[in-house]
């Protein structure tokens, strides 16, 4: 799923970010979480000067 830089909210996700001088903070909130929804969530964020990513695994236990 790819989500644009903007708040946006949907039935199932929701996507906010927040800008704090040069850092900027996003989450993605997931609303009633199902078996279909386990899994890995990457977010990537893209510059001028590079690139960098993160992985959250969503699991059951």
């Amino acid at each position: 799923m790819e989500v644009p830089n903007t708040s946006r909210t949907g039935d199932k996700f929701e996507t906010m970010s927040r800008n704090t001088g040069y850092t900027k903070y996003m989450s993605l909130k997931i609303r009633n979480v199902g078996p279909a929804d386990f899994g890995s969530y990457r977010c990537v964020a893209k510059n001028s000067l590079g690139e960098t990513d993160g992985l959250i695994k969503l699991d059951g236990n």
